[in-house]
């Protein structure tokens, strides 16, 4: 497992804003390439896939079931789930259905065609959607910090 050392914490969004926050790291040799944002508007019925660390959920009535889907009740480890947006009720947010838990907030929204990050998942609630911040926020975020 990789390990990163934060420097620190360089920006966190207002409480009335996308649940947000950039940190800085310290260099390490091993750190993965950065991930581009997307430069176009996502659109619904896009592929994309989220990529992230889904932990046990215990809110989850059948535990057989949602072990049966991640290999025996192994939580906890990096995981690619496909989906789709489903639905985009403004340029802030998205929504999705890949299969996301607790532990996934933070998880690329990633558009595997194109290679680019469309959102950052932050919150989902189960049988409706997957919640994602827009690449266009974190976009302007990073600019307005003199980050981009």
């Amino acid at each position: 497992m990789l390990k990163f050392e934060m420097k620190k914490i360089l920006y966190i969004e207002p409480r009335n804003g996308p649940d947000l926050a950039f940190i800085q790291f310290k260099d390490n040799d091993s750190f993965p390439e950065k991930i581009n944002l997307a430069s176009t508007v996502p659109t619904t019925e896009q592929d994309v896939c989220t990529i992230g660390y889904p932990a046990k959920d215990e809110k989850y009535r059948d535990q057989t079931f949602m072990d049966e889907l991640f290999d025996g009740g192994i939580y906890g480890v990096k995981r690619v789930a496909p989906g789709k947006i489903i639905f985009i009720p403004d340029e802030k947010e998205l929504h999705h259905d890949c299969c996301t838990l607790g532990g996934n907030s933070g998880s690329a929204v990633f558009d595997y065609l194109n290679a680019e990050a469309v959102g950052l998942h932050y919150d989902g609630k189960h049988d409706v959607a997957n919640y994602a911040i827009s690449a266009a926020i974190i976009a302007d975020r990073l600019t307005r910090q003199g980050l981009a």
